[in-house]
Order: structure tokens, then sequence, then C-alpha cells
């Protein structure tokens, strides 16, 4: 059982973080960031292809957990149909991966590889029920009976923030009653928009079936909270906190600061059983979010 599934088996309160898998086939990167953050997080969520070719998630996540490093790592249903899917399952089950995410993933359109065609042959929820076939019942999408189930964690992802907020409390209702054991949201800025679509979860009995991990980004700079803010739909960065960032003498300690002040209010609120870390493209300093955050897994 991974670091990770054994915190959420015993109710204790979960720690991860996001790495993103190089645009290489060098795996000392990804190596020195597991390295810094060995011990601190309970896994580290190794991101596939978000803007374009990169490292496979399966492989990066091998490189990790050849360090002694619980991986989590993700899976879209843009690049891959079911028979492809099952497959990469089988393979991250037979090198002892225990945990994987279920993403639909950004739309090619918003990647480096924007003429690439979709293939969207089932959705988020629809691979959730089939891998969570393949553990529980030992069977593939087509009824054939496996040689052995397999033996994992499934997560999907959560977005509060965009389109209507009872749609986006359903969806989540959705993957959970599919298979989900976990479910890892974008990032919070927006409070009162986050402590609605708790409540609207809270209604449905989603907290008590899931663990909910709430998704926090140490920003660097105004300018990259207006992008990811312009170029992503549903990332809402409310316009105080772009002001932070733009008056601050040190943009990237501001970041810190928010980063690490929405910590301690999301924690608090009831439903939410865990923290999940970004820093973009700076994932060696996410010790330092740790540390001003008070967040361990000890």
């Amino acid at each position: 059982m991974s670091h990770l599934s054994e915190a959420m088996k015993e109710g204790r309160f979960t720690v991860t973080a996001e790495v993103t898998p190089p645009c290489g086939p060098d795996p000392q990167r990804i190596r020195a960031v597991g390295s810094v953050l060995e011990g601190k997080v309970h896994a580290l969520v190794v991101e596939e292809n978000i803007d374009g070719v990169h490292m496979s998630s399966l492989v990066a996540g091998v490189h990790l957990k050849s360090i002694g490093v619980d991986p989590v790592v993700t899976m879209l249903t843009r690049d891959t149909n079911r028979i492809g899917l099952q497959s990469w399952l089988l393979g991250a089950c037979s090198l002892e991966i225990g945990d994987v995410l279920v993403l639909s993933g950004h739309h090619q359109v918003l990647t480096a590889e924007s003429h690439a065609r979709g293939v969207y042959d089932v959705d988020s929820i629809q691979a959730i029920g089939i891998f969570r076939s393949m553990r529980d019942e030992g069977v593939l999408a087509c009824g054939q009976k496996m040689e052995m189930p397999v033996s994992i964690a499934i997560g999907g992802a959560a977005n509060p923030f965009a389109g209507p907020i009872e749609l986006r409390a359903l969806r989540v209702e959705k993957k959970v009653k599919a298979g989900a054991d976990f479910i890892i949201t974008q990032p919070v800025f927006d409070l009162s928009r986050f402590r609605e679509w708790l409540d609207l979860l809270g209604e449905r009995g989603v907290p008590e079936r899931a663990c909910l991990i709430a998704g926090i980004m140490w920003l660097k700079s105004a300018d990259e909270a207006r992008n990811l803010s312009e170029t992503y739909r549903g990332m809402s960065i409310p316009e105080g906190v772009i002001r932070r960032l733009s008056d601050a003498a040190d943009g990237e300690r501001e970041g810190l600061l928010i980063a690490a002040e929405m910590v301690e209010e999301v924690r608090s609120l009831s439903g939410v059983r865990g923290i999940h870390l970004w820093a973009r493209e700076r994932e060696e300093s996410l010790p330092e979010l740790l540390d001003s955050a008070r967040l361990s897994i000890s």
C-alpha cells in the first residue's frame, strides 16, 4: 500500500504535490524534485503532457519510485482509447505503482500540439468506472475476466470554479459513484465559491465516501496569475490576489504568503481531507511552502 493510500485509509490529513516531467529523456530533474520532497509529502502527482509533449507520467513515476518516492501517475482520456487505458493500468500495477489520477486533460488547442487530434473514446468518469471494475471485479471493459485484479487507488479531478456550481458538484458525485477514492481540486483562490461547492458536496454525502484534496498554487507574479486566469477556463484568481502580487516588492514572496494563508483557511473547512501543492516550474522550492504553511506528514 502506498503512503497516500495508507493515509487515506487511516483518515489522516494528506499532503501531495505536483511535478511536471521534463520535455526530454533526462530524468535528473524529476529525481531532484523527488529527493527534496521525499518524506515531506505522501505522494508526488506526475503530470501527463499538460501543455504539450513531456516524458510520460508512467515512466517519470518509475524514476520517482526508484528513489523511494511514491508517485501518482496521471492518465488522460484525451490521448488514449479504452484499450490503451486498460493496458496502461496493467503496466502501472506490474511496476507496483498503486495510485492513479484519471483526467480528461486540457483540450489540445491549449497545448503546443494544437493540431493533434483528441481521442476521447471515454470520458474521465467512464474511465474511472473501467478502472474500478478492473480492481473490484477483475474484469475488463469488454467483460473479459482478468487473470488477477489490479490493486490501485483511483483519483479524479474537480473544478469548483467553472460553469454552474451545481453541475460541478454533480460531476464530482458521479466520479465518486464510479469509483474515485480521492478527488484533487483546481487551485483555490476564491474561498467563498469553494465553501459553496463544499456545502453542495456535503449535502450529497461525498466527503464521507472520498478523500477531498484541495489544490493550492504558489504564484510567482501578477503576470503569471493573469495568464493562468485568461488561458484556463475555471482558473478563478480574484483581482484582489492579482493586485497583491502586482503591488508587492517581491511578487514570488507575496505569492508564498498568499499560498500559506490559503492553506490555513482551506484545511480548517469541514470535508477537506488533504492539500495538493503546485509551484509551476520551481517544484524544488515547495519545501519552503510546506514550512510556511506548517504542513507535515509526520
